[in-house]
């Protein structure tokens, strides 16, 4: 990461050419002050005094909660940071101390919601209790980032708490209350140990394409490789401390004794001892390597260090276990709750209807009613579990094309034994559908079927398949939107649109390209 951080800077330039950035979002005067262990000044060169002239006589909290609010305050549209970091003792996301900044003249939508997540004198507060991986805000950008990622990833977070694939967090429906519309989380990974993510949290009507901004974005990342690294050095600044008092004291021991030594043999000292010449031998150049070498070889072979390394395994090996164990034994979540009965019966009669129009319809086909399996599993993303991304109808036509389309082709492979061929060709579609977002479940179980169907024409029923699904996308848009409690679909996001961006801005450069071709130097005449 240190790698392409570098690259980056390098295409920017000089940090101290770069212009300063306004935050349109955030400056309702320049008047800047936070919440207690903090700053409040009118000017940023104040901020940067504070880090180099007062820093040492700074809390590490206070020096931690700088960096998050020096984040927070220089990035555009972003009202809130929060960081979260990962105890490797049982894998969950634990909530920094200093970690949670908010801009002060954020107008919350529910004053009551966000006083829940800030007042810890309130009754009915909401702690930040610890996350695990996939849950949570922190969970959610952790499961969805990565450190190498070169784009922050927005995301509305009504869609995050809407997922029914979400486990509930109740801190996370409070921010959602109290305002906080969207939000990216950039995780960090400093040395071998210290890893978190900072989320930046943003308004609901800021512009995706402003917070997305090169510069901004570049930012945001940095930022949150600069709050992971004043984290981890508040960590190895107090181990440091330690031993340099222990190294010190270790010292002056053995000045003590050394001088004890001394006196002790002044004292005994009876008569003058010869002088010994000490004439020192020269010493081939490859013989004091050889010795060196094989100094160096035996010390690597040593009973010692052999130990030292065993050691050390033992302690990764029980240190994983002990991790695997605690995250086997559950996340200690809640479970959602069951649906209400009316939205039960809802469920009941459109997977009904659903499935009677599109048996009678298979069944006109010969052999038809085998690819009707996938279907049962469809009803239940359409209609039990409606505003999950995997039931949207991107991911299921697209999913089934994609899956389908691998298992079909991996029939090619003849010479792969069945045994291996159908377990391989579905593991590829899953990976596949994981990879381009488009994960939809009925979907691998389509590349079973097709991996395993002895019948000719596949690429026949592959179609009946895709039309099947177009059909029951339409009813289940139909049922569910005549109740009051549902939306379907959440997005009909194909990504034409994105395409035919791509190929407009590509061909507007490329004619920018040609409009303006470049201009030859002009030939310098040797002077005679």
């Amino acid at each position: 990461m240190n790698r392409r951080l570098n690259s980056e800077l390098s295409s920017y330039g000089s940090l101290a050419t770069m212009s300063t950035r306004t935050n349109s979002d955030n400056h309702l005067e320049d008047f800047r002050d936070t919440e207690k262990g903090s700053i409040a000044s009118t000017d940023q060169s104040f901020l940067n005094d504070k880090y180099s002239k007062y820093s040492n006589g700074l809390s590490d909290r206070d020096r931690f909660h700088m960096a998050v609010q020096d984040a927070g305050l220089n990035a555009f549209g972003v009202v809130a940071v929060d960081v979260w970091l990962l105890d490797e003792n049982d894998g969950k996301f634990v909530h920094a101390d200093g970690g949670w900044w908010r801009y002060k003249h954020f107008l919350p939508k529910s004053p009551h919601a966000l006083e829940r997540v800030e007042n810890s004198s309130l009754r009915d507060y909401v702690p930040p209790s610890p996350q695990i991986p996939g849950a949570g805000l922190a969970g959610h950008f952790w499961s969805l980032s990565s450190v190498n990622d070169t784009r922050c990833t927005w995301i509305d977070i009504q869609t995050i708490t809407s997922d029914p694939d979400q486990p509930p967090y109740l801190r996370m429906q409070m921010l959602e209350e109290a305002g906080f519309g969207k939000a990216t989380g950039v995780p960090f990974h400093i040395g071998e140990h210290h890893k978190g993510v900072v989320l930046y949290l943003a308004r609901p009507t800021a512009s995706t394409s402003a917070l997305m901004d090169e510069c901004n974005d570049s930012f945001l990342r940095f930022a949150a490789y600069n709050i992971g690294a004043t984290s981890a050095l508040n960590v190895f600044r107090k181990a440091s401390v330690e031993a340099r008092e222990k190294r010190v004291n270790q010292k002056f021991r053995h000045v003590i004794l050394k001088f004890s030594g001394v006196r002790a043999f002044l004292g005994h000292m009876r008569s003058p001892v010869d002088e010994v010449e000490t004439t020192p031998r020269r010493v081939s150049k490859w013989k004091s390597f050889r010795q060196s070498f094989s100094n160096s070889f035996r010390a690597g072979l040593s009973i010692d260090s052999i130990k030292k390394s065993l050691t050390s395994a033992k302690d990764k090996t029980s240190k994983r276990c002990s991790l695997l164990v605690n995250k086997s034994a559950g996340g200690g979540l809640s479970p959602p709750p069951g649906m209400r009965t009316g939205q039960t019966l809802w469920t009941f009669f459109g997977s009904l209807i659903s499935l009677l129009i599109l048996s009678r319809l298979l069944d006109t086909f010969n052999n038809g009613m085998k690819v009707l399996g996938p279907f049962g599993a469809l009803m239940t993303l359409l209609y039990g579990l409606t505003p999950a991304p995997a039931s949207q109808p991107r991911n299921a036509l697209y999913g089934q094309s994609v899956s389908i389309s691998i298992a079909l082709l991996m029939e090619l492979c003849t010479f792969l034994p069945d045994w291996f061929r159908v377990p391989f060709a579905v593991s590829l579609a899953i990976a596949t559908m994981s990879k381009l977002g488009i994960t939809h479940p009925p979907a691998g179980a389509s590349a079973v079927i097709f991996s395993t169907m002895n019948i000719e024409n596949k690429w026949s029923f592959f179609l009946l398949l895709l039309l099947g699904n177009a059909v029951v996308i339409l009813l289940a848009t139909l049922v569910n939107n005549l109740s009051e409690k549902r939306q379907y679909p959440i997005y009909w996001e194909f990504g034409v649109g994105r395409c035919v961006q791509w190929i407009k801005d590509h061909l507007h450069v490329n004619k920018k390209e040609l409009g303006n071709p470049p201009k030859e130097a002009p030939l310098k005449l040797m002077d005679n």
